[in-house]
């Protein structure tokens, strides 16, 4: 089972925030099977922090493309983005001392926060970069 497929109805129609947000995918869903099924903490702290690592990667080039666009909503959209990296970070701690962890609630986090700010805030971000 799939559960972070990239698919054409998610692109916004950048070519490198749609590479990027195809390679978040990816890393998503290499996160899904440790999660879920690795005894080896390390393991899934490593693909935790890869997918922590890129997104951090992949938001600061977004913000620097939306300031060098003059977009008047970098600081909203910059915000998300703060607000996914700390859920993140906080999860990966918790999985690096072995605290409760919900693997399905961080699975359904993911999704629903790639999918809704892939259809909103970054959608907009990527007609206003269309337009310029």
């Amino acid at each position: 089972m799939t559960y972070f497929e990239w698919t054409a109805d998610v692109a916004i129609g950048h070519e490198q925030i749609d590479a990027e947000h195809q390679q978040l995918f990816a890393l998503a869903e290499a996160l899904v099977e440790p999660l879920f099924f690795a005894a080896d903490q390390a393991l899934k702290e490593a693909e935790l922090q890869a997918l922590i690592d890129f997104a951090r990667t992949h938001f600061a080039n977004e913000e620097q493309l939306m300031r060098a666009s003059d977009y008047p909503e970098v600081e909203t959209h910059a915000n998300f983005h703060a607000s996914l990296l700390k859920e993140l970070e906080t999860y990966c701690a918790r999985v690096r001392v072995r605290s409760n962890t919900n693997p399905a609630g961080l699975v359904a986090y993911l999704w629903s926060w790639l999918t809704t700010h892939l259809q909103t805030a970054d959608r907009e971000l990527g007609a206003w970069l269309g337009s310029r």
